[in-house]
């Protein structure tokens, strides 16, 4: 059984190490990108998980792929499990951190 993870934080993993990041400043979410985008270039497969979403990162091989929301060049991308979406590390990063967001407080009535 997998540990419940609290909101605002991310779990980093690969074969051997579980680590677990919070997320509740940009500055820590620009730290945790840096981590996974280092431990990438020496692991085979990363693992982050953020609330719901799970990211592997992979290195690429072709210079062609581009992230599917800002349309940089990937060198380092995050794939869901099923591959369905390419994202680079930093969108993949705001991307969960904006879907764990509560949502905005109702305006007030007059």
């Amino acid at each position: 059984m997998q540990p419940h993870i609290a909101d605002g934080t991310a779990r980093v993993s690969y074969p051997g190490v579980r680590m677990f990041y919070s997320m509740d400043s940009p500055y820590e979410r620009q730290l945790l990108a840096e981590h996974v985008l280092v431990c990438s270039q020496s692991r085979n497969q990363v693992q982050v998980e953020i609330g719901s979403h799970c990211w592997i990162l992979q290195r690429t091989r072709v210079g062609r792929a581009r992230c599917s929301v800002c349309g940089e060049p990937l060198h380092t991308f995050c794939e869901t499990p099923t591959g369905e979406q390419r994202l680079c590390v930093a969108c993949a990063i705001e991307d969960s951190a904006a879907g764990m967001s509560s949502p905005p407080a109702p305006e007030p009535t007059s």
